[in-house]
C-alpha cells in the first residue's frame, strides 16, 4: 500500500515541476520568440531561468514516464496480483495519464517533442531487437 501513496506523491512532484517549469520560463512582452534575434537574445541574457524550466520540464516528464511504464506493466500481468492491486494500479495509472495530459495542454510543443524522441528511441531498440 506504500508503494501507491509513493506513486500518488511523485505525480504531485511531477504536477508541482510541471507547473514550475511553467513560471520559471522567461517569458517578456517585448518577446515575441518569432525571430532569431529574440531566440539568441533569450540564450543569452536568461540562460539560468531557460536551463531551469527544461532540468524541471524534464524531471516532470521522467517521473510520469516512469509511473507510466511501471503501472501500465503492472496492468499487462493481470493474473500476477488480486483484483484490489489491479484496481490500484489502474487508479494510479489513470492519475499518471490525467497529469500527463495536463501537461500536454499546457505545453504542447516541449511535450510532444519529447513524446516523439521517447518513441522513436523505443522504435529502434524494439527494431534492433527484432532484427537478429
Amino acid at each position: 500500500m506504500l508503494m501507491y501513496v509513493r506513486d500518488l506523491m511523485l505525480g504531485m512532484l511531477a504536477w508541482i515541476c510541471g507547473n514550475w517549469a511553467m513560471s520559471s520560463f522567461p517569458v517578456s512582452p517585448s518577446l515575441s520568440y518569432e525571430k532569431w534575434s529574440d531566440i539568441v537574445t533569450l540564450f543569452l541574457y536568461r540562460p539560468t531561468r531557460l536551463l531551469l524550466a527544461a532540468v524541471l520540464f524534464g524531471a516532470a516528464c521522467f517521473i510520469l514516464y516512469k509511473l507510466l511504464v511501471t503501472h501500465g506493466n503492472q496492468l499487462l500481468q493481470r493474473n500476477a496480483f488480486s483484483h484490489a492491486d489491479w484496481y490500484l494500479h489502474a487508479l494510479v495509472l489513470m492519475f499518471a495519464l490525467y497529469v500527463s495530459s495536463i501537461q500536454l495542454v499546457k505545453m504542447p510543443l516541449p511535450t510532444l517533442a519529447v513524446l516523439a524522441i521517447t518513441v522513436l528511441v523505443h522504435a529502434h531498440t524494439w527494431f534492433r531487437r527484432r532484427a537478429f
